[in-house]
């Protein structure tokens, strides 16, 4: 009996042992490597982490955010066992997903502007004396979470994918926490595919300051060059757009006020230049100036105007002239006599006013729009008949010009005649003498 005891428990040791091997070996399968596109980057640089694991089909599965792993690490969780026995309380809750059918893949990360090569070939890997420091939320920071893509169906099996885009801009070397997936299992629980760490080392750009140069402009040994973008010509090409769209209004000011036309091309209507002195001297009477006690600024008024008609008129500086002087200009013009008078009687009275503190008689206040009126109105009709005189001496010049021209012609008509016969005479005779 003692043998067979000792039989037992020699056969029961070896399947124990058997069971632990199986267990351990199972437990071994179990745990995975998750991969990283690239285990060296830059700080700004994007890198994928990817992690490979099979289900059956029609067991839910549960993903734990990458961006929770890392929260968790940075509060001091205690674990991914605690954080792993949370999450199967929330599968009982109907917080899983269920793996049927095809996830949409995951999308491709942005790119970082330098090439894997590149990247490589600037980067150094960390030494042995490099310290590891611990991933956290805010030195590895969560682009796009994880998303889960499925490889294959096979036999009832899934093949998973499941990949996430992680950035850091902080350098230093880094040990990533694994990825954390729940599967629910028969017990109403869930069991965790386990993964191991990986290691992601960061770096900055060196920059050697004993050689290096900024950028200067004109300077070609310059070693920081930006590239040159559409963008960086756009302020330019609207500088070059307002230059042209100015000198393009100017030149067509210019040209359109030689045809009296305005910007727009209308034609400008030129008001005469006796209708624009007598509407001043309307507008004058209408505001009643002398009657309230304005005798110098009514003067003025007056004056004025017709010093700026005068110098139109006459075509000589009536403004910078004394009201003498301008009636001396006045006097080979062929002015009429009364007129004349009149005229000049209002230029003293205005120049007392305005000089000498004159408060003139109230039939002088009256008299002196009627005067500047009627001087205005003769110098015009004048300017018409000197128009008349004008148009009918052009076209007397005109008419001599062209009986002139009809006189000789006929002169020369008469010649040719008359040269035609002689030759027709001479031609004659010899034909005569010829025979």
């Amino acid at each position: 009996m003692i043998r067979f005891k000792n039989i037992f428990l020699i056969t029961g040791c070896v399947v124990a042992l058997a069971a632990c091997g199986r267990a351990n070996k199972s437990e071994k399968k179990e745990m995975k490597n998750p991969t990283l596109s690239r285990d060296s980057i830059l700080v700004g640089d994007q890198v994928v982490m990817s992690a490979n694991f099979s289900v059956p089909d029609n067991i839910p599965i549960q993903v734990i955010p990458y961006a929770q792993i890392l929260a968790s690490k940075s509060a001091g969780a205690q674990g991914e066992e605690e954080m792993s026995q949370d999450s199967a309380s929330g599968m009982q809750k109907a917080n899983l997903q269920q793996v049927a059918g095809s996830v949409q893949p995951v999308q491709t990360p942005q790119s970082t502007g330098l090439p894997d090569s590149t990247s490589a070939a600037m980067v150094a890997m960390p030494g042995p004396s490099q310290v590891v420091q611990p991933a956290q939320a805010g030195t590895v920071e969560v682009v796009h979470d994880f998303v889960v893509d499925t490889l294959s169906f096979k036999d009832g099996v899934r093949k998973l994918r499941a990949k996430a885009i992680i950035t850091s801009f902080d350098s230093g070397y880094y040990k990533l926490p694994a990825p954390v997936i729940l599967i629910a299992n028969k017990r109403g629980g869930a069991d965790t595919i386990k993964f191991e760490d990986r290691f992601l080392t960061v770096n900055a750009m060196q920059v050697d300051t004993s050689s290096f140069k900024p950028y200067q402009l004109g300077v070609k040994d310059s070693q920081m060059k930006y590239p040159i973008s559409f963008s960086d010509f756009i302020p330019w090409i609207l500088l070059l757009l307002l230059l042209g769209a100015i000198a393009y209004c100017i030149t067509r000011y210019f040209k359109l006020k030689a045809q009296n036309k305005d910007f727009f091309g209308r034609s400008k209507i030129k008001v005469p230049d006796h209708v624009v002195a007598l509407k001043k001297l309307e507008k004058l009477r209408d505001e009643k100036l002398w009657q309230s006690g304005k005798e110098k600024q009514y003067f003025t008024g007056i004056t004025d105007t017709l010093r700026e008609y005068i110098q139109k008129r006459y075509k000589f500086g009536a403004m910078e002239k004394t009201s003498s002087e301008i009636m001396e200009s006045l006097k080979d013009k062929q002015i009429e006599e009364k007129t004349y008078a009149n005229l000049e009687d209002m230029f003293k009275v205005a120049d007392f006013v305005k000089f000498a503190k004159y408060s003139p008689l109230p039939d002088e206040n009256e008299n002196a729009i009627p005067a500047a009126v009627n001087f205005v109105n003769f110098a015009y009709m004048q300017e018409l008949k000197e128009q008349e005189e004008r148009a009918a001496a052009a076209a007397k010049k005109q008419a001599d010009k062209t009986a002139k021209t009809a006189a000789g012609q006929a002169a020369q008509n008469a010649d040719n005649k008359k040269n035609t016969q002689k030759t027709e005479e001479t031609v004659g005779n010899k034909k005569e003498e010829e025979k």
